[in-house]
Order: C-alpha cells, then sequence, then structure tokens
C-alpha cells in the first residue's frame, strides 16, 4: 500500500534508486502520505518523536552505514527542530534525505496552523533544496517534480554527500492509499568522474624541507589510508600528529597533540615549527596547535579534501587538492627523505611526555582527569566510542589512542545539541558494542535521546558528572567575570537516575575512584544498556588538569614527590 499523492510515489522511487535503506519517521498528520508509504515499503522505518532527537538519530545511522538516511515530518515549527543535525551533517559530509510535509502555498501567511515559510530554511548548509510543486494537470506536475527531484538526488552522486531537503506541499485528503505506483519512472544517476592532480608542487616543497607535518582532523577509519601514511612517515623529515577522532595508528605517528604542545614556550615553538604543513580530514580539537600555527605559519599550506574545499583553519592556505588522502599519501612516497632531526627530537620528547604522564596519574587526585584514565581502560576490546564534545573529547585527547577502538564525535559544528542521539543512532547501524561518553550539560540538554525504543543491546552511557559546563574552568576568561556559575558553567545539582528508571535503563553511580573502578566492571558485566554516572570535584578538576600540563615541564622525580 501506497499513498495516492503521485509526488510521494516520486519520491519513493528515488529513494529505492538511491539505495535508501533506512528513514525516521517524526509522527504528524501532514507527512501521513510519507509516513504510510515508506512503512509499507521495503525500507526500515524507525518512529521518534522529538525532532531534534531524530534528526541526530538518523546522522548516527548514516555515520555508520555510509549511506543516505532519510527524515521525515509534519509542517510547521517541526523542520526547524532538524536544523542543528543537518548542519552537522553538512560540515561533517553525512548524507541525510529531509523530508517535510507542506500546506499547499496558498494557506502560507493567512492564519492556518502548522504554516510557515518552509522553503530553503536550510539554505546556508545544505547540498540541494527543491520545493515541489501542484497543478491541476497531474502530467503536468509529475514532469516538473521529475525535474526537481533528479536536481536533488544528484547532490548525492559527487564525492562526499551531505544533506538534501525536499519540501513537499500536500493537500487533504492525506490517507488515501493505492496498491501499487502510477508514476513515470526514469531515474538515472551520474558518479561524479575524479581527475588526476599535479603534486609536482607538494613534492618540491617536501624535497626542500627539513620539517614537514603532517597534521589530522576528523576521519573516518580507513585502513588504506592508515597504511600510506604510516609508510610515507618513517621519513627522517616528517613529523604526523593524529587526534582521536582521525582513527589512524601506528608508534610512527604522535597520537596526543595537547599533551605534546600544550605547555609549549618560545624555544620550543622555534624547534617544532614546520615549513611544510599538509592537513587531512577537519576540524582539528586542539586549540593550541591552531594557535601556534596560526601565530608562526609554516611557508607551504596543502590541505588534502576529497571536495575541494578551501578549508584555511590557519590562515595560510597555499592549495586544497581535491584527491583521495589515501591516494595522495600514496603518491607521495616519491619524495626524498630528506635528512634532520625533526621527527626524533619530537618523538624523543613524546617518549618523556609520555612517562611524566603516566607518573602524574599515579599521584594525583581523584577528578575528571583520573576518571577518564579509567574509563578509556575499561572500554571493551572491538568497541566504538562516542565522545561528547566540550570537555570530553579534550580529555580523551590526552591519552593514547586504542587500537581496537574505533573514535566518533559531532565535530563538524561541535555542538552539545544531540551527542547521545546521534550515538544511539550510530549503535543502532553497528553490530559492535557502544559506549558513549557524555559530560553532564550535554547529557541532560540531550535527555530526550533516551525517549527512543531502538536503543540496542552493548549500548552503554558514562556520564562524567562535573556538576556543570566544566570546560568554562578551564578556558579563559570566564572565572574573572563574577558571574561564571549562573551564566557560563550553570552548576545544577542533577542526577540521572530518574531519566534513567523512567526509560527503563540499568543505572549506577559512583563518587571516589575504588566505586568508579567496581561500577565500570559492573557496567560491563552484562549486555543491558545501561548507565554509569561518575560525580567527579568541580572545584578541583581545572586546578589538576592545570597541574597536569605543568607536570610535562618536570622531572619525573618531582612528578613522584609532589613537587610543583
Amino acid at each position: 500500500m501506497i499513498s495516492d499523492k503521485r509526488s510521494v510515489q516520486q519520491i519513493l522511487a528515488y529513494l529505492e534508486q538511491y539505495g535508501i535503506e533506512n528513514v525516521v519517521i517524526s509522527p504528524g498528520s501532514r507527512n501521513a502520505p510519507l509516513t504510510l508509504t515508506l512503512h509499507h515499503s521495503n525500507i526500515n522505518t524507525f518512529s521518534i518523536v522529538d525532532e531534534r532527537c531524530a534528526a541526530f538519530f538518523a546522522l548516527g545511522i548514516a555515520q555508520q552505514s555510509k549511506k543516505p538516511v532519510a527524515l521525515t515530518c509534519t509542517s510547521g515549527t517541526a523542520l526547524l527542530n532538524y536544523a542543528p543535525a543537518i548542519a552537522e551533517a553538512y560540515y561533517q559530509r553525512i548524507p541525510l534525505v529531509v523530508l517535510s510535509a507542506d500546506r499547499p502555498e496558498e494557506w502560507l501567511g493567512h492564519g492556518i496552523g502548522q504554516t510557515i515559510d518552509q522553503k530553503e530554511v536550510y539554505k546556508n548548509f545544505i547540498d540541494a533544496s527543491v520545493h515541489l510543486q501542484t497543478y491541476s494537470d497531474p502530467k503536468e506536475q509529475e514532469e516538473h517534480n521529475k525535474i526537481l527531484l533528479k536536481q536533488a538526488f544528484s547532490a548525492f552522486d559527487q564525492t562526499l554527500p551531505g544533506p538534501i531537503h525536499i519540501n513537499i506541499p500536500l493537500d487533504e485528503p492525506l490517507y488515501g492509499i493505492v496498491e501499487q505506483m502510477d508514476v513515470d519512472l526514469d531515474i538515472t544517476s551520474t558518479k561524479d568522474h575524479e581527475t588526476k592532480q599535479d603534486i609536482s608542487d607538494v613534492l618540491e616543497s617536501i624535497n626542500s624541507s627539513s620539517r614537514t607535518l603532517i597534521l589530522t582532523g576528523l576521519l573516518d577509519p580507513n585502513e588504506a589510508l592508515n597504511r600510506a601514511l604510516e609508510n610515507f612517515a618513517q621519513r627522517e623529515n616528517v613529523l604526523v600528529m593524529t587526534e582521536s577522532s582521525s582513527n589512524l595508528h601506528s608508534p610512527h605517528f604522535l597520537p596526543c597533540i595537547d599533551r605534546m604542545v600544550f605547555h609549549f614556550e618560545e624555544e620550543d615553538i622555534n624547534e617544532f615549527k614546520p615549513e611544510v604543513l599538509i592537513t587531512l580530514g577537519t576540524n582539528v580539537v586542539s586549540k593550541k596547535i591552531k594557535q601556534i600555527l596560526q601565530k608562526d605559519p609554516p611557508l607551504y599550506h596543502w590541505h588534502i579534501d576529497p571536495l575541494g574545499r578551501e578549508i584555511d583553519t590557519f590562515k595560510c592556505l597555499t592549495r586544497s587538492i581535491p584527491i583521495d588522502p589515501a591516494e595522495l599519501i600514496s603518491k607521495l612516497e616519491q619524495a626524498q627523505n630528506v635528512g634532520s632531526n625533526y621527527k626524533k627530537r619530537h618523538f624523543d620528547r613524546e617518549i618523556e611526555n609520555k612517562e611524566k604522564h603516566t607518573e602524574y596519574l599515579k599521584v594525583c587526585e581523584y577528578s575528571d582527569l583520573k576518571v577518564f584514565n579509567e574509563v578509556l581502560e575499561a572500554i571493551p576490546k572491538d568497541s566504538m566510542l562516542q565522545m561528547g564534545n566540550s570537555s570530553v573529547i579534550r580529555y580523551i585527547q590526552l591519552f593514547d589512542q586504542r587500537e581496537d577502538l574505533s573514535y566518533f564525535a559531532n565535530r563538524g559544528t561541535s555542538g552539545i545539541d544531540g551527542c547521545t542521539s546521534t550515538a544511539i543512532g550510530a549503535a543502532c547501524a553497528s553490530d559492535r558494542p557502544t559506549t558513549f561518553v557524555s559530560g553532564d550539560v550535554a547529557f541532560f540538554y540531550d535527555s530526550n535521546a533516551l525517549w527512543n525504543n531502538y536503543i540496542p543491546k552493548g549500548f552503554k552511557i558514562i556520564i562524567i558528572n562535573n556538576a556543570g559546563g566544566g570546560i568554562f574552568r578551564i578556558i579563559p576568561g570566564p572565572q574573572s567575570t563574577g558571574v561564571m556559575e549562573d551564566f557560563f558553567e550553570t552548576r545544577h545539582g542533577l542526577n540521572a537516575s530518574y531519566l534513567a528508571k523512567m526509560h527503563g535503563l540499568r543505572y549506577k553511580s559512583a563518587h571516589d575512584l575504588d566505586s568508579t573502578r567496581n561500577s565500570l566492571k559492573g557496567l560491563y558485566s552484562n549486555d543491558d544498556p545501561a548507565i554509569l554516572e561518575i560525580f567527579t570535584p568541580a572545584e578541583k578538576n581545572d586546578k589538576i588538569l592545570r597541574d597536569y600540563f605543568k607536570c610535562l615541564k618536570q622531572t619525573k622525580k618531582q612528578i613522584s614527590t609532589g613537587r610543583s
């Protein structure tokens, strides 16, 4: 059974042609023709009431499946609630199809409920946006909308597609059904063809440089890229620095950027400053490395981006190269191995930093830092780790990456507004056990994520509850305002126990090191979805973290005796 609306039938044909396997439905009346048609198709359907949560849930599925996921909602403000996830998908290059039901255009501005101007509401962060038309002649409408749908869906034929929006005016009656489609189908797709890229200028810059830095941001796990980068990184003049969200692992990479550079002074920066910078992926987390490279830019900055986007994070971009990163790095094998101590000097420094890191964690007090050490060791092998934003992902960057984990986070826009929903969606699309680590503010902000009938077995939430936005005690500025607790940190006394009970999730809490260790063991003792809430001392966390960075300048003896 499908809707008798011909525009809805056309949409179903395109969804099937482009291999869409999942659609998230936000319940409503105006989108009833879409809901009924999709429910009775071969596409998997999910029903999630809160539109913001629904969109991030869809994003999580698409993040893991690497295929477009569709969303449909009723008219009015419903589709505005999709906006945060659509922006995240746009900047992270995750494909989504927004199917927004609308009232006929003649009712706009005439006092009809749930009626707003829905055309191009996402125009600043969408790959394609079309508004289907209604005509008295069905054939004329069908032909015109066929052109619009082809225009929208062709965005999925490009490299690294993002979200598209199709706005569909639907007049009453809305619940009419037919047994089969009655539209003329003629759907073709044309994939982008890659063009050869001349990289002679890149090779020339590397061959004449004793300091080449490769800096990686947000990347999906990619074995081909990992192998190519590992081979290239064995050169004496090449330093590869990665982050957890890069999902790259090798003894030839430096994985903890802030552990390396956070305490750099002028002499350290002069020794570190690269002549050639090559960047892969997007949205590097470390603010310190960005500050260093913005203040002392390299001679050349080559950004490798399949779409050729000119992402000029360090205000010194030489060229963006539209090529697959693994292919580009493989071609760099032609580069010479220039004699240099650039790599060795910083690897020697990292060996010392890692020893100091280990020594400090042995003696530091119970705190956020201490808890992250316990949490990251306790996550089961071969898991997916979904990371919350703000301080959570920054703490995780201080610890060596585990090769058996895959790391994901919403770093397209880096907001806190849908991290839990994204993690649940990702867990639904993966057969790996999933742990989501969140701060308390981000968790409570997205608490409707738990209003979800699809939370899979093996899904665990760990909340680091320091009673507010702890990052505002770390960054410079807020503590000098006199209103930090009310307007920045937003102190609270909330806990997640009643939320867990309401949604039928197992719940445990911890308040010290022993209970944290015991609770982590209990958390993973079975595969029931569960929440572990770990409370840490807000008034101590920032001091302990600052002392940690100070310790990286100290001798091991000073650290072990607790001297500053």
